[in-house]
């Protein structure tokens, strides 16, 4: 479906409410089952009086933001002009859009349906979490993280990424699988994995039987993330020497890879050698669980695509461009098809609150200590930061150089949209759960994303 504006009317002449979309029948669909705006249900606005397509998301938005501050006689002109009998459009639609899964049928709280067609339809929507430290008991810190992530969940996001860090509170998941297995039974659709296995520091026989394990145990929902590490320190107190990890990296993913779609494990190279080990469990995913790749670097994309890993980057909107568009030339070199595209995903930092003024206010006192802590080892080991110029220390530069937004549901939208239509991304990663911010707050702007952004996309 191509992005639209949208009129619902109560009646002729009735209550009038103007959306956007990428995907009309679905959200119609969910206006009419109670699942949409809580204003749409209040005055049972259910009539579908008017539609206006547009060539990209951004040009809807901006037109929908325009509609709003119409005047109400305009916007009965609009209607009149091109139904003048106000009749219902809905019935005329669904008879030639494409098959979907209605996104609340079955369930209480949020959408959670998936759509059946290609995953072009639809812009998909993650969540990545250095479970960095947040000033809470670590108890607690783990449990607050836990119900949020039942939240992600319910609202229907398609994964959630999980950083590995090592002796830093940068991240408190230095063995993702042990948090993932919980992350395994307190939800039931959320896809969920690594971002990424620090490869040069797992046995593969340990890894393989892990990844089966978690695979199995969500029912196939494991996503596969694989690097070698962006920290010379973190991976130097395992003894991992950074200017051979990329080598070891390719080593241990090629021995790890056949581990998982073969019965036994031979392998030869530089850093491992198998001979006829025995390799009894394989994964829900067939032959071989999603396979995910976070890069900031361009020289990797060719190995990336050649895996078709789909891939995640926190560069800015231009560098993050040149990479996706060299993903997608090296897919065409390949001969492959671009229905088959894996997901080509950015990641920001979002906060979402009632008013603008509360969402800068809870990203100013949250972010500083993340940021602390993601050059903390670099600091205390004199050892240059490379991100140091993507990431201010405060808030309003990051947000001003448009690697994050703090805003309103509406502000938040647009930014949104303006990044995937400038980067190409088809995948929009949210790290709602950063530093000092406190777990209400985070909450809030999950949401408030569910219930007034995630719609308009999907």
């Amino acid at each position: 479906m191509r992005p639209c504006i949208y009129i619902l009317a109560s009646r002729r002449n009735g209550t009038l409410y103007v959306g956007v979309t990428s995907d009309l029948a679905r959200r119609v669909w969910q206006h009419r089952s109670g699942c949409g705006s809580g204003f749409v249900n209040d005055y049972r606005v259910h009539r579908l009086v008017f539609v206006e397509f547009h060539d990209t998301m951004a040009d809807a938005i901006l037109r929908e933001k325009r509609l709003k501050k119409w005047r109400r006689v305009w916007k009965l002109e609009l209607i009149e002009r091109d139904n003048p009998q106000w009749r219902d459009l809905y019935d005329e639609l669904i008879s030639w859009r494409l098959p979907w899964v209605p996104a609340c049928a079955g369930t209480t709280g949020w959408g959670q349906g998936r759509l059946s067609a290609n995953k072009e339809n639809a812009m998909q929507f993650g969540i990545f979490d250095h479970l960095d430290d947040s000033g809470m008991p670590l108890g607690r810190h783990f449990e607050d993280r836990l119900k949020l992530i039942e939240a992600y969940d319910r609202a229907g996001f398609y994964g959630y990424h999980l950083a590995e860090h090592h002796n830093t509170p940068l991240g408190y998941a230095p063995s993702p699988g042990i948090f993932l297995s919980a992350v395994a039974q307190r939800t039931t659709r959320l896809k969920f994995g690594p971002m990424v296995y620090l490869l040069p520091l797992y046995h593969p026989l340990r890894l393989i039987d892990e990844v089966c394990m978690l695979d199995q145990m969500s029912g196939g929902r494991f996503l596969y993330g694989v690097g070698r590490g962006i920290s010379p320190i973190e991976v130097g107190f395992y003894g991992v020497d950074f200017a051979t990890g990329m080598e070891q990296f390719r080593e241990a993913y090629d021995a790890i890879k056949i581990g998982l779609t073969e019965n036994e494990l031979t392998y030869h190279g530089k850093f491992y050698n198998f001979d006829h080990v025995p390799i009894v469990m394989k994964p829900a995913q067939q032959p071989l669980p999603e396979l995910w790749y976070g890069t900031s670097r361009p020289d990797s994309i060719p190995w990336a695509a050649k895996e078709g890993a789909h891939i995640v980057t926190l560069r800015d909107t231009a560098a993050a461009k040149a990479i996706i568009d060299l993903y997608k030339s090296e897919w065409q070199k390949l001969g492959r098809r671009e229905a088959d595209m894996p997901l080509m995903g950015i990641n920001r930092h979002i906060v979402i609150a009632e008013t603008e003024e509360k969402a800068r206010d809870i990203a100013r006192r949250g972010y500083p200590s993340w940021r602390h802590n993601m050059e903390r080892l670099w600091a205390q080991y004199s050892v240059p930061f490379p991100l140091g110029a993507s990431l201010p220390q405060e808030w309003d530069p990051l947000q001003a150089h448009g690697h994050a937004i703090a805003g309103t549901p509406g502000q938040v939208k647009d930014y949104i949209a303006e990044a995937v239509e400038a980067s190409s991304a088809t995948y929009f990663v949210c790290d709602f759960a950063f530093g000092a911010i406190s777990h209400a707050d985070a909450m809030r702007s999950t949401e408030l994303f569910a219930s007034e952004i995630m719609p308009a996309f999907n």
